[in-house]
C-alpha cells in the first residue's frame, strides 16, 4: 500500500505555497489584460465603419428632403388653390375658342368644296373621292311610279330604284360606267360612251346604246331614260345626291 503522507519524491503531485500561486494569478490577468489593450482596431475596420454611418445619414437626408418636398407641395395646394383653378379654367377656355375656331373653318371649307361641286357639269370633273357616294333622292324622282305600272315591274323594281346608290368609274377617256349598288353588292351597270355632249340647258351628258341620259348639274346626278307605252313616249327620272358630310377634306 503506497502511503500518500510521505514526501518522498516518487510522489506524483507537487505542492505550492499560497504566496507562489498568488504571483502566478496575478501575472496571468496582468497577460490577458496587456494582450486586451496593446491590440488596437485596425484602419481599415475605421474607415469601414465610417463609411456605414456616412452612407446611413445621407439615406436620411435624401429621405427627409423628399418628405420636405411633398409636404411644400400640399402647403402650396392648401394655401394656393385659387390661383391653380384659376390658371386651369383659362387653359379651358382657350381650348373652347380653339375648337370653335377649327369647327368654323372647317364648316367654311366644307361649304366651299359644295359650291364647286354644285358647279361641276361635267361627270369627268367629279372629284375621285365622291363618285361612290350618290345616294338616290326618292322626292325627286320623276315618272317612276308611272313607269312601273305601265311596264308592269312590280314593288320589288319601285324597292329596288329607291334603294341602290349609284358608283361611277372612269373607265377611260371619254367612256364611264354607271353602277347600281345595293347592300355592298352590285346589281347592275351600264357602260357610258362619250364625249360629253352639252344641251341648250347646259347640262354635259353621257348616254348608252339604250339612249340613257346620265349628266350632272347643281351637285346633282340625273339618270335619265325614255320608254313607249301604247302610242306615248314617257321618261322616267332618278336623282341622286352626295350627303353634305362627305364634302370634308
Amino acid at each position: 500500500m503506497t502511503d500518500f503522507s510521505s514526501g518522498s519524491d516518487d510522489s506524483s503531485f507537487e505542492f505550492v505555497s499560497d504566496s507562489m500561486a498568488s504571483d502566478i494569478s496575478f501575472r496571468e490577468e496582468k497577460t490577458e489584460e496587456t494582450s486586451r489593450t496593446s491590440t488596437p482596431p485596425s484602419p481599415a475596420s475605421e474607415t469601414s465603419a465610417k463609411v456605414i454611418k456616412r452612407d446611413e445619414t445621407t439615406e436620411w437626408n435624401v429621405v427627409n428632403m423628399i418628405v420636405g418636398f411633398f409636404v411644400f407641395l400640399a402647403v402650396l395646394s392648401y394655401f394656393f388653390p385659387s390661383d391653380i383653378d384659376h390658371d386651369i379654367a383659362k387653359l379651358n377656355d382657350k381650348i373652347v375658342v380653339l375648337k370653335r375656331d377649327f369647327q368654323r373653318i372647317l364648316n367654311k371649307t366644307m361649304e366651299d368644296r359644295k359650291d364647286n361641286f354644285n358647279r361641276i357639269k361635267c361627270l369627268e370633273d367629279i372629284p375621285e373621292d365622291l363618285l361612290a357616294k350618290w345616294i338616290p333622292d326618292p322626292s325627286k324622282f320623276q315618272g317612276v311610279q308611272e313607269y312601273i305600272s305601265d311596264q308592269q315591274k312590280g314593288e320589288s323594281v319601285k324597292q329596288f330604284l329607291h334603294e341602290a346608290h349609284v358608283k361611277l368609274n372612269k373607265v377611260r377617256k371619254n367612256q364611264m360606267e354607271l353602277v347600281l349598288m345595293r347592300n355592298q353588292t352590285q346589281e347592275d351597270a351600264i357602260l357610258l360612251r362619250g364625249p360629253c355632249v352639252y344641251e341648250n340647258g347646259g347640262a354635259c351628258f353621257y348616254e348608252n346604246c339604250s339612249s340613257i341620259k346620265v349628266f350632272v348639274q347643281e351637285g346633282k346626278l340625273y339618270v335619265s331614260w325614255k320608254y313607249v307605252h301604247g302610242n306615248e313616249k314617257k321618261r322616267v327620272t332618278l336623282v341622286y345626291t352626295v350627303p353634305k358630310e362627305h364634302f370634308h377634306y
